[in-house]
């Protein structure tokens, strides 16, 4: 096909062909609305284009000019961005970027979307399951950025759910839990049976049960790293009570959880159970669920009973998995039995006490999603965070009247270029009446300003939106340094440069995250303007140097 870079060319014939709405101003990085406080109307704007020409950007690695297309599509329809849009951010930007992206949809009351949510979640549960306890503010993200979605208008849906339920069982994953019996880790597993009981209410009272999938990690993470066998029998009722059927994959869960509680009973059982549902279902028996076998019989040290299941089925088993698992039989390391020790060692204690803080803090983002979930949330008057990081930006040592002054500067225009324009209409307003006693009345009243459905006015919201991408911008600037000065590093010592890392460089620590219970008892900057007395205080001349370069405006 032709290069990414000819899809610029491609952008600029097709606003040609579209004089009689003036579509190379609108769509045009510097270009300004009539009047911030209402919508623009302007026909036979194609956002098909839009977002053809972000797609192209995104792809090729063009943050610079990704943002600027957001940003153009913000200032025409600051309510109306896009769920392609969202998601491709989610997909494609560092991790810090897309939860500014995501945020700043929700904010705006454009739900991202099911597909963005799910992909997000997926991201942040990654970065916390690495490591669960130091990256457990991660966790809480999943949880603001779920109520940030259904607090834009969206129901949740319960594929959100089961991320929310591996990412707050993979808890149980710290090394220290192998070496604690069940009744040492009954505190945890309660606390975590508690939380995901709270979680389904949520959802099922937003018209999504759990499916399957959450009841599977329940069985896999809870009952099989918790070491309780009552778990399993639960989740299995629960399913029954929302009329949903075990699959395959619930089967190897129990097996995997039967191996996780060394016990040689329910190893057999789920063995049993499994290959009869893959009978049942007419397909054979695959590599995972031999994998999931062999790992079950090393937890009790029986490889006997693996070499017996392989004799059985060996005239349906193919080469490559009997040689894989003769090959472990084989093994001098067959064993990965555990012995859970009587008393637990004081490091493996702290580690107990620092999982409960961060279960009781999730557990009060729950409460708080719970109580707020069916309530129009007022973005305006109770904003929520948009930064997953706390650090330095381009409003660092900036005042925020600087901040609104480079902004008028760029957002309105006093010379005659806008009376050429063909006119942008308002929306009319319900409460508007018929008949005013004065032509002026009537134009003040019709010129009222307009709301967002998350209760935005939309010359703020506009100018949230602005400066969210002067963020996005600077944030994309130094994360696309650093990658070409690796990639020039590469080059100097003759290696494959590296692939672009989109993940968090580090993680906030767990006070750093500010989580959906924290808004009901502090008052939250959602903005990064601060200015330290003992830092140097930014110009305004410089802080307008500062934004015209970042979006490649001369001054």
């Amino acid at each position: 096909g032709r290069p990414a870079e000819d899809t610029e060319e491609l952008y600029e014939k097709a606003l040609a062909r579209f004089p009689g709405v003036f579509l190379e101003y609108h769509l045009s990085h510097n270009a300004v609305v009539a009047d911030r406080t209402q919508p623009t109307v302007i026909s036979g704007i194609p956002r098909s284009l839009l977002q053809g020409i972000l797609t192209a950007r995104i792809l090729r690695g063009d943050a610079k000019n990704a943002y600027l297309t957001l940003d153009t599509t913000a200032r025409l329809f600051p309510t109306r961005i896009p769920t392609r849009f969202v998601t491709l951010f989610v997909q494609e930007r560092p991790l810090d970027e897309a939860y500014k992206v995501f945020m700043l949809a929700c904010q705006a009351g454009a739900t991202p979307g099911h597909d963005a949510l799910k992909i997000f979640l997926t991201r942040l549960r990654k970065v916390a399951a690495a490591k669960p306890l130091e990256h457990a503010a991660m966790l809480r993200a999943m949880i603001m950025v779920s109520y940030a979605h259904t607090a834009s208008g969206a129901p949740l849906h319960n594929k959100s759910l089961t991320e929310l339920v591996v990412g707050i069982t993979s808890l149980l994953k710290d090394d220290a839990y192998t070496r604690m019996s069940s009744e040492q880790l009954r505190p945890i597993t309660n606390a975590i049976s508690n939380l995901l009981s709270d979680l389904f209410s949520v959802w099922a009272s937003q018209g999504s049960p759990p499916a399957t999938a959450s009841f599977n990690s329940m069985i896999a993470n809870l009952a099989g790293r918790g070491r309780r066998r009552d778990v399993i029998d639960h989740a299995l009722e629960a399913m029954d009570h929302y009329n949903l059927k075990p699959n395959t994959v619930t089967f190897r869960s129990i097996l995997a959880a039967a191996g996780d509680m060394s016990d040689p009973e329910g190893i057999r059982s789920a063995w049993t159970d499994l290959v009869a549902n893959r009978i049942e279902k007419g397909a054979a028996l695959e590599l995972v669920d031999w994998q999931n076998l062999l790992n079950a019989t090393r937890r009790i040290n029986d490889p006997e009973y693996l070499r017996q299941q392989l004799s059985n089925f060996e005239h349906i088993v193919s080469p490559y998995i009997l040689d894989r698992m003769n090959n472990n039989l084989k093994s001098e390391n067959f064993s990965r039995q555990l012995h859970p020790n009587k008393m637990p060692s004081s490091d493996d204690l702290e580690t107990v006490a620092k999982t409960m803080k961060v279960l009781e803090l999730i557990k009060q983002d729950i409460a708080y999603m719970s109580e707020n979930a069916h309530v129009g949330r007022n973005f305006y008057a109770e904003p929520l965070p948009l930064h997953l990081l706390n650090r330095s930006s381009v409003y660092t040592n900036v005042p925020e009247e600087y901040i609104r002054t480079v902004y008028d500067e760029m957002t309105t225009d006093s010379s005659a270029t806008l009376d050429i324009l063909p006119p942008s209409p308002s929306e009319p307003r319900p409460d508007v009446e018929a008949e005013a006693d004065t032509e002026t009345e009537a134009k003040e009243q019709q010129q009222a300003p307009a709301m967002s459905p998350t209760g935005y006015p939309l010359d703020e919201l506009r100018y949230q939106n602005w400066r969210a991408v002067n963020e996005l911008l600077f944030d994309a600037k130094q994360y696309d340094k650093e990658y070409m000065d690796a990639v020039d590093e590469a080059i100097k010592r003759s290696v494959p440069p590296p692939s672009r890392n989109t993940e968090l460089s580090h993680a906030p620590k767990l006070d750093e995250f500010v989580g959906l219970s924290d808004l009901a008892t502090s008052s939250t900057n959602t903005t990064q303007s601060d200015v330290s007395e003992d830092k140097h205080k930014i110009t305004l001349d410089e802080f307008r140097e500062k934004i015209f370069e970042l979006r490649g405006r001369k001054a």
